[in-house]
């Protein structure tokens, strides 16, 4: 299994399964998604849309940059993995937008 980039001093954004968004780093938690896309408000600024799509992958589109962000766009074909994966490094919390569930 592909293990998520790490951000010891920040946040890292990916989906899991095909309803589910994780963030791993400053916390750990992950949240059921009702509908995609569903938009992520980083604490730095930093506004991405996440949607699970065609062929079971997870895509994460950047919305607005805090300026830190690192987007590592997988490739389903090469990688084996099935999500992207947002690095937000100094991000300490999230706020969910509709289509997101608290944990």
């Amino acid at each position: 299994m592909f293990a998520p980039p790490s951000s010891a001093d920040g946040l890292t954004l990916y989906g899991s399964s095909d309803d589910l968004v994780q963030i791993a780093g400053a916390f750990r938690e992950e949240y059921p998604v009702l509908a995609t896309p569903a938009r992520v408000t980083f604490d730095t600024g930093t506004v991405v849309s996440i949607e699970y799509g065609a062929g079971g992958i997870w895509k994460i589109t950047l919305v607005e940059s805090g300026g830190t962000e690192t987007l590592d766009v997988c490739d389903e074909e090469t990688d084996g993995r099935y999500t992207d994966y947002l690095v937000v490094p100094g991000a300490t919390s999230v706020s969910l937008a509709p289509g997101m569930l608290s944990p």
